[in-house]
């Protein structure tokens, strides 16, 4: 028998995900509460009462489909009672490290305070529908953000005595004055379109907002590349613009060959790169928009090196997190903390692909310019 320790608990969620079962944080917090309330951590060994009281605890808080009970107890079985090479067999070298960031007596923070599991090679996502309709709506959002905070000229022009001169438009004011030029008129191009920059957190504890975020890269597909660029990251930062244009095959074959999804996530390291490898992709005008929950224990030292770094090339930094929004929500995760003192605002990752959501920020967005 297993000792129940917070890591082995842990490592026995992830195998969960592994084989098709949707556990998220509210889910494993759960489990650790009930747990935790019944003083099962340590070992388990000791009599059959005890391991039941186990098992049904994992069972009540990590299974939502009864369809799976069955699935579960052979995975609670062969992870938690039978010998070690079975263990190993299951467990697909799944690594599972746990900090603690200092002395932290609230066992949810305790809990919380998890490094993702490290790479696993040969993963990648499952596929993803998406109707036009959702496509249409991620263009238009960006167009909105584009708007409320403009980066780069666009085709109109406006009067302005710095521009350059307009002979058309210096030719209509004549006309009132019989075609006699009383005065030439200047105009230059006005700011009207931006230039985004995704940086897209693709961990194991992002891997409940696949969906919404395979929808948002597929809605790009079409648009002009010289208008966005996407990196996807976890334990590593990949350049993804190329793939996204392709399509969702090229998209898989890359995370496959990479073997970064749903691995661990290291920020700081990833910014350090995107700044160090890939800096010609980052323009003075571009807005920064990262998606991630936040969950980082890597080098915090170089999360805010390179957070400064970056906040000093290029135009606005946008954090988006798919808690943000909901209620109670604050930054208190150490690398949010950071975050905060950097990024120009943390905002929920549905405004990307929900109106109703961005038009509740829009007045904020309009601040940042």
């Amino acid at each position: 028998m297993r000792e129940a320790t917070l890591e082995n608990l842990i490592d026995f969620i992830r195998i969960l995900r592994e084989n098709g079962f949707r556990v998220g944080i509210s889910e494993d917090i759960d489990a650790y509460n009930a747990i935790n309330e019944l003083g099962i951590f340590g070992d388990i060994r000791s009599t059959y009462y005890r391991v039941r009281d186990f098992r049904e605890a994992l069972r009540i808080t990590l299974v939502k489909d009864p369809n799976l009970y069955e699935l579960f107890d052979k995975l609670f079985d062969m992870y938690w009672l039978t010998d070690l090479d079975m263990r190993h067999r299951i467990e697909n070298k799944v690594e599972v490290k746990v900090v603690i960031e200092g002395e932290t007596p609230d066992p949810i923070k305790k809990f919380l305070s998890i490094y993702s599991p490290l790479e696993i090679r040969g993963r990648s996502p499952r596929d993803i529908m998406i109707d036009p309709g959702v496509r249409n709506t991620v263009r238009r959002i960006l167009r909105m953000i584009g708007k409320k905070i403009p980066t780069r000229p666009g085709a109109r022009r406006a009067i302005s005595s710095k521009g350059e001169i307009n002979f058309p438009l210096s030719y209509r004011e004549a006309i009132s004055t019989l075609g006699d030029i009383v005065k030439l008129k200047r105009a230059k191009k006005k700011i009207s379109r931006a230039h985004f920059v995704f940086l897209i957190d693709i961990s194991g504890s992002m891997e409940d907002a696949w969906v919404s975020i395979a929808k948002f890269l597929k809605a790009l597909k079409g648009l002009p590349t010289s208008s966005y660029e996407v990196f996807l990251f976890s334990t590593d930062l990949i350049r993804a613009t190329e793939a996204v244009q392709m399509g969702e095959r090229a998209v898989r074959d890359l995370l496959v060959r990479s073997g970064i999804w749903g691995s661990g996530t290291r920020i700081g390291e990833s910014l350090y790169k995107l700044i160090g490898f890939y800096r010609g992709f980052l323009r003075s005008k571009s807005i920064v928009l990262i998606i991630s929950d936040g969950w980082d224990l890597g080098d915090l030292k170089l999360l805010e090196k390179s957070l400064a770094e970056l906040k000093r090339i290029v135009n606005k930094i946008l954090w988006l997190s798919p808690h943000a929004g909901k209620k109670g929500f604050v930054p208190e995760t150490l690398c949010l903390k950071i975050a905060s003192r950097y990024v120009d605002a943390i905002l929920p990752t549905e405004l990307l692909y929900d109106i109703i959501t961005l038009r509740r920020y829009l007045k904020k967005l309009s601040t940042l310019l």
